[in-house]
């Protein structure tokens, strides 16, 4: 089978997939700046500890599985000082999701989409 893009249906449910996480973390944030500006500084602790926490285990958790895949196996040095400054900066989510829109294998699609 050669190279083809992913049918419409994954590429919404990919799209769909990444804007909510993305309002997940915006809304959490706003949550905590009006904890913050009402002058509930425990809650704003809580819940800014809550989303660090999320985002620093998420990353971890997702440059972990990307250690652990078999392509990733034999990449260049380069290629992982790279990959590690995107996790290091938050990126892995993005950078996860932005693999399965390049135009690729279907078979290999299907995989990383179980592992998102």
């Amino acid at each position: 089978m050669g190279v083809e893009f992913l049918p419409i249906c994954d590429v919404l449910f990919n799209v769909v997939s990444l804007a909510s996480y993305f309002c997940d973390v915006v809304f959490d944030v706003i949550a905590t700046y009006t904890f913050y500006v009402s002058g509930h500084y425990v809650w704003f602790g809580i819940s800014l500890f809550s989303i660090i926490v999320s985002l620093i285990s998420c990353q971890i958790i997702s440059a972990k599985w990307m250690l652990k895949q078999e392509r990733y196996r034999n990449m260049s040095r380069r290629r992982l000082i790279i990959l590690s400054i995107v996790h290091t900066l938050g990126g892995g989510m993005v950078w996860r999701y932005s693999l399965l829109f390049a135009p690729i294998q279907l078979e290999h699609v299907k995989q990383e989409m179980r592992n998102l």
